[in-house]
């Protein structure tokens, strides 16, 4: 069983489209038309698409026990976001306002939540923990419990039970509206892209779907997905958890997926190193590079340099996004790898964990 690296540079480019999302705070004095273009915030989309598929896949084949599954997964989430966490804990402490919390977030209370995915409403009405990203992990966690409840099934079952309370949590929001923010929050259309993962998955380990035109059909899958994702850039009033998110982002996120799996069958593959790497960063990337984008913000506003324009603007641009990676990339091998590691021993899990390895035929 190979890795499948084409869903690993697929992580990769969402966690760096996430990052661009986030880099207009720099730039929107001088372009404030950049506020509208949201399509970065798609990245969060592939990465459910992806999610569905990498656990679909990983857990193929394996002796179904929830206790160990949601183990691997706490090993694999939970670590980095408490470390991240508790750096705002710590600068809130300090009287600043991290990551753009406001100090009225500041309290146990929402600390606590935070730690356990339990959503809740900040002070300017988004529905977010105090890392505001964190946001979907909370999607993430509420996903691995649902698999965990089916994970005794064969594959194929695990794959129908998960699809339909995925369809029937979305059919049950948008018929009764639910008023209160957990419930609002699980029901959201958005869960959709998590089964829409698993039913590629299913179709990935299907003999008798592979053809000989699989990589014709990934070029256009995939070129189709990011001519919509370019034609939804600028969505008309979006809003973080709007309904209708999961059709002008999350078709062309599984179609970007299926095209990169297609072409994966096929053989047209990269092996990248790089690219693999910034993958198998991309989660931490995805934590952190909010606080570097702050610090930066912050050191342009010491130096006065807050009002950058033209050419030199275009140029901290890169140098934010490279530092991004760079720092990300660090923390992955010097933090995260380590940490992971000596938790996986310490539970006795002797696997990779399952987003650490893509399998596929």
């Amino acid at each position: 069983m190979r890795t499948i690296s084409n869903l690993q540079i697929l992580r990769a480019v969402a966690a760096g489209m996430v990052v661009l999302h986030h880099v207009r705070d720099l730039v929107d004095h001088a372009y404030p038309w950049v506020k509208s273009i949201h399509v970065g915030a798609a990245g969060v989309d592939v990465f459910f698409v992806l999610s569905g598929v990498v656990i679909s896949l990983a857990e193929t084949g394996r002796s179904g026990a929830p206790g160990a599954f949601l183990m691997r997964r706490v090993i694999r989430v939970v670590p980095m976001y408490w470390i991240a966490l508790f750096l705002i804990a710590i600068a809130l402490t300090a009287g600043l306002s991290p990551v753009g919390v406001h100090p009225s977030d500041g309290n146990i209370e929402n600390l606590l939540k935070s730690m356990f995915f339990v959503p809740f409403e900040r002070w300017h009405g988004a529905v977010m923990p105090l890392l505001g990203v964190g946001w979907t992990l909370n999607y993430e966690m509420f996903f691995y419990v649902i698999f965990a409840v089916f994970i005794f099934l064969p594959a194929t079952g695990r794959a129908t039970a998960l699809v339909a309370v995925m369809c029937l949590l979305t059919l049950a929001g948008l018929l009764f509206r639910p008023s209160g923010v957990i419930a609002a929050f699980y029901t959201n259309p958005i869960l959709l892209e998590f089964a829409a993962g698993v039913v590629l998955a299913q179709l990935w380990v299907r003999e008798s779907m592979k053809s000989r035109h699989d990589g014709i059909a990934g070029i256009a899958l995939l070129v189709v997905g990011v001519a919509l994702f370019v034609v939804m850039a600028r969505p008309d009033g979006f809003e973080q958890l709007a309904p209708a998110r999961v059709l002008f982002f999350g078709i062309p996120a599984v179609l970007c997926v299926a095209g990169a799996m297609l072409m994966e069958r096929a053989g047209l593959r990269s092996e990248n190193r790089l690219l693999l790497l910034l993958g198998a960063a991309s989660y931490v990337l995805y934590l952190f590079h909010a606080f570097v984008l702050q610090f930066l913000e912050k050191a342009l506003g010491a130096l006065s340099l807050h009002d950058l324009t033209g050419v030199p603007l275009l140029a901290l641009v890169v140098i934010a996004v490279v530092l991004c990676h760079v720092i990300g990339v660090v923390i992955h091998k010097r933090v995260e790898m380590p940490v992971t590691a000596a938790l996986r021993r310490s539970s006795g899990q002797k696997r990779p964990l399952v987003s650490e390895k893509l399998r596929g035929k």
